[in-house]
């Protein structure tokens, strides 16, 4: 991978991180409605910012890409459909099962060593 291409993901995940966590963070305060369950929930949504926007970040890298490529093409698998996302978007409560599921079968786990 080329220098410049790491640099301008760097930045990339500095500006969006830097952004969705200041900007959950301050819209409880410019609506007036910190302290409240909706202004609270708001506040701790930016804290996902980084985890969220790194595994974004890696998603849209030339190694996803080519992965898909020589599953669909070499191994004739199917393609990758991403239905979560389809579920959240018709469904936007879905987020929570979603990242629910997430964190159970991802980083719990690993804490705990299974």
């Amino acid at each position: 991978m080329k220098k410049s291409h790491d640099t301008k993901q760097l930045i990339l995940f500095f500006i969006i991180t830097l952004a969705w966590t200041w900007g959950f963070g301050f819209v409880p305060v410019f609506m007036g409605t910190e302290g409240t369950p909706s202004g609270t929930f708001l506040f701790y949504f930016g804290g996902g910012a980084p985890s969220v926007t790194a595994l974004f970040i890696v998603f849209f890298t030339l190694i996803s890409i080519a992965a898909i490529w020589v599953g669909v093409c070499i191994f004739a698998c199917e393609m990758p459909e991403m239905n979560y996302v389809h579920a959240i978007v018709q469904n936007p409560f879905n987020l929570f099962w979603v990242l629910f599921i997430s964190v159970i079968s991802g980083p719990l786990n690993e804490e705990f060593g299974i």
